[in-house]
């Protein structure tokens, strides 16, 4: 189908969604900030094949950097580095993807590894909006993470440059984070969810989404998290900025987040002239 080879190079920035698709490769950087003392910085890569096997490989790494003159402050829900850097490291997370990419859209299978590269004493990470990668944010943990996406295409009526986009995400984590002085090793089996509608045209695109993840083995008074936000991005050549701004729910309260997505996207020969 002409026209979808045409738009499929942005079909990823939903916000609050998983980043997983059958797409060209992408690097991006996506900072987000929720007015406390730290802003987050989440880097993520990921290409699929062109092949009829439609099998790729991604990694993310999340990172905080403190906004506080004066390191080894903490507050609450969020990493404050306690030496002289000021920047904290995440739980990595690698893996592979694939799946089946028709007219009508793709359905998307994930299996990925959650790497201990956190620091085994630092706080949480602040609570991203993107609630269904929670288990990110943990201390140092090892784990894996299982997902399904079903993504659904159909042309607008009206004009033959604009598509809709529909996209379902299931999953469920399972993370182990590593036993300290103050407590014994913890489990945590996360169930997650989240759907989101897109309207893209050969400009760019612009979504409107909500996900959710629940924790109910550790936070049995208050484990659910919840985020509705809206995306906009545009599409500038290989440079495609997304912006989104969203309300999220964490066991601490209401919050807000304003992210701003910075990738770079590799454009087939065929999207060069868009």
């Amino acid at each position: 189908m002409p026209l979808l080879s045409l738009l499929a190079p942005i079909w990823l920035p939903f916000g609050l969604l998983d980043r997983q698709e059958l797409a060209p490769p992408r690097l991006s950087d996506t900072i987000e900030i929720d007015g406390g003392p730290a802003i987050s910085s989440t880097l993520h890569a990921q290409a699929s094949t062109a092949c009829d096997c439609h099998i790729g490989a991604y990694g993310t790494l999340p990172l905080a950097v403190s906004t506080e003159r004066e390191p080894g402050v903490a507050a609450a829900g969020v990493t404050i580095p306690a030496d002289d850097s000021r920047a904290s490291i995440g739980t990595a997370d690698i893996g592979v993807f694939g799946g089946t990419q028709d007219s009508n859209g793709q359905q998307i299978y994930r299996l990925g590894f959650l790497l201990p590269s956190a620091a085994l004493e630092q706080p949480r990470l602040a609570a991203s909006a993107r609630v269904g990668d929670q288990v990110l944010e943990l201390p140092r943990t090892a784990g894996v993470r299982l997902s399904h996406s079903r993504i659904w295409i159909k042309d607008t009526p009206w004009t033959s440059v604009a598509q809709h986009i529909l996209r379902v995400d299931l999953g469920l984590d399972v993370a182990g984070q590593y036993a300290t002085e103050d407590h014994r090793r913890i489990v945590h089996i996360i169930p997650r969810a989240g759907v989101g509608v897109m309207q893209q045209c050969d400009l760019g695109s612009v979504s409107v989404e909500t996900a959710l993840a629940y924790d109910p083995f550790v936070d049995r008074d208050g484990g659910l998290r919840w985020s509705a936000g809206v995306t906009g991005m545009l599409k500038l050549g290989w440079l495609q900025p997304a912006a989104t701004v969203a309300a999220v729910r964490t066991p601490d309260g209401w919050g807000a987040t304003i992210s701003l997505d910075l990738a770079a996207v590799w454009q087939p020969r065929h999207a060069e002239g868009l």
